[in-house]
């Protein structure tokens, strides 16, 4: 006899094929550093319609807007302020939320936009802890609605002739990977016209607070 709670928590997204949309309805949620990218791509692509954009701030919602209607294509419902994007997931129908936000945003929203019955995009990184990097996991099994870190570097040409290659076997037996890459942002960091509040500095700036009230506690401890 088959227990059927083992059966539903052996489910998992690997392989998982949600049904075809003919149009996917697209929602962009933050139009700062790299929003108005993501709407700029979603214009060209045949079957794909931007039907609402959201941004705390008004202005960049305006912005973003013009890059639709510049096509002439249809213009977005927009949405702003601090709750915002949450109005967009109780007004709009969608199928697809394109999340652009400041990385404390990313895992909150995202298993939000899923339980709202769509499927997710999300800038890096997904989550910020362990805990939330599994609510998102449990709410795309729960909900069967796909949430994919949007990581361009993974998908390079590199990137994946190396994956491919590791399949098929010609590496032997990996017991063990690292990897690393620079990504010099110090101009955009301090630049008070970039990332909203200069937000990204800090965050680096509370990490490395952490980290060494983190060093202190281990040298106290080991004296």
């Amino acid at each position: 006899m088959v227990n059927a709670n083992a059966t539903a928590e052996a489910f998992n997204m690997c392989g998982y094929a949600a049904p075809k949309i003919d149009k996917v309805r697209v929602a962009v949620i933050g139009l700062g550093m790299r929003g108005p990218g993501a709407v700029e791509r979603l214009s060209f692509i045949e079957g794909c319609e931007v039907v609402a954009l959201c941004d705390k701030h008004p202005e960049r919602v305006e912005k973003a807007q013009k890059i639709l209607t510049s096509k002439g294509l249809k213009a977005a419902k927009s949405y702003s302020g601090e709750d915002g994007w949450k109005s967009l997931l109780k007004e709009e129908k969608l199928d697809l939320v394109y999340i652009c936000t400041p990385w404390d945003y990313h895992a909150l929203m995202s298993v939000a936009a899923m339980k709202a019955g769509n499927h997710v995009a999300c800038e890096v990184p997904i989550a910020l802890t362990i805990k939330d990097c599994w609510e998102v996991v449990k709410t795309s099994e729960a909900t069967k609605k796909h949430c994919m870190m949007l990581e361009n570097c993974c998908y390079d040409f590199f990137e994946m002739l190396t994956l491919n290659m590791a399949r098929q076997g010609l590496f032997g037996e990996l017991i063990h990977g690292e990897g690393a890459y620079i990504h010099d942002l110090l101009d955009l960091n301090f630049s008070k016209n970039g990332y909203d509040n200069m937000w990204r500095l800090r965050k680096i700036l509370n990490t490395m607070e952490t980290s060494i009230q983190l060093t202190d506690l281990d040298l106290s401890h080991s004296v």
